[in-house]
């Protein structure tokens, strides 16, 4: 074998270990117990053949959950030529208002995600009744009120702000 060939199979070879270890071998158990009887530790009880496979085909819940990712698969190739579809017809109306009413409501979900994880956050950080703050209250065994989103400055050396009723000995 060539040098060259070598080299870049090295860059390929742990790829190539990462898909046989994760995907691979995994996929080769799953097939061998789905012919056994397994307990829930993965131990191996019984062989029994086919039984497993007849058990699942004669489920109810077993056809209703191949009709629903049926009815999900036809939806998700219908979702792109209908998006398509209503972004040309959006961008043909000449009505500015319409046209900034289809504008807001397609880009609201990413505003209001953000906005989500700004509050969250905020819940969280609180001075008085955040979660940090009164997890490290049960933990230490006394009152903190730390300010977690204080600004800290290279004028302040790193101290942050000094308000009276903080507490930062503790850090």
């Amino acid at each position: 074998m060539e040098k060259k060939n070598l080299i870049w199979l090295t860059f390929l070879l742990p790829t190539f270990i990462c898909l046989l270890i994760l995907t691979y071998i995994p996929t080769i158990k799953a097939v061998n117990y789905s012919f056994h009887d397994v307990n829930v530790i993965g131990e191996i009880q019984s062989n029994v053949g086919f039984q497993n496979y007849k058990v699942l085909l004669e489920s109810s819940g077993f056809r209703k959950s191949i009709l629903n990712t049926l009815i999900l698969a036809l939806m998700s190739l219908l979702a792109i030529p209908l998006g398509f579809v209503i972004a040309c017809g959006a961008n043909g109306v000449r009505n500015k208002k319409a046209q900034t009413v289809f504008r807001l409501g397609f880009y609201m979900p990413n505003i209001i995600t953000g906005v989500s994880i700004v509050l969250i956050f905020q819940y969280i950080l609180q001075v008085d009744n955040g979660l940090i703050n009164l997890a490290l209250s049960n933990i230490l065994g006394k009152k903190k009120n730390r300010d977690w989103l204080v600004v800290r400055s290279f004028s302040d050396k790193g101290r942050g702000k000094h308000y009276p009723d903080m507490d930062y000995t503790w850090l």
